[in-house]
């Protein structure tokens, strides 16, 4: 069913052995949402490189995150995990510096409660990493794999 996929996708090759302040310091972001965006807060169990076909995901309207993954999955994807949006940065920077990309697959429970995921986005020819919770607006690309 994905090879019909209508969004725009990309290849990466994703080390999911490297940890994300290694893949964040390769990024070579202009602004970084300081302390929030950690191996610690997003922890994962990956390892090896992968080449992933990453599409880029738009709803053009506001959306929860429990609505993403039940469209993703009626594409037979599932939201992007922080390692894989991080590398789609690092390898194809211009990206983001006209869309936020959301990696809804990696969730952080803050001190308040807030369930937060990473995004890339930019302004001004700048690129910046940051974190937000649902529900999304509608320009938002959710960065979806195959399962």
């Amino acid at each position: 069913m994905t090879n019909s996929v209508p969004f725009p996708s990309y290849v990466v090759t994703v080390n999911y052995g490297q940890t994300i302040e290694r893949l964040i310091h390769s990024g070579k972001y202009d602004w970084i949402c300081e302390g929030k965006i950690t191996s610690d807060h997003y922890p994962s169990g990956e390892r090896g490189y992968v080449e992933v076909l990453v599409y880029l995901v738009n709803f053009g309207y506001f959306i929860h995150s429990e609505g993403v993954v039940k469209e993703l999955n009626k594409w037979g994807m599932r939201p992007a995990t922080v390692k894989e949006i991080l590398t789609l940065g690092f390898q194809h920077p211009d990206l983001q510096r006209h869309d936020k990309i959301l990696a809804l697959g990696s969730t952080w429970l803050d001190s308040r409660g807030d369930v937060n995921s990473p995004y890339l986005w930019g302004r001004d020819g700048r690129r910046w990493l940051s974190i937000g919770s649902s529900p999304w607006a509608e320009d938002y690309l959710f960065a979806a794999v195959c399962k």
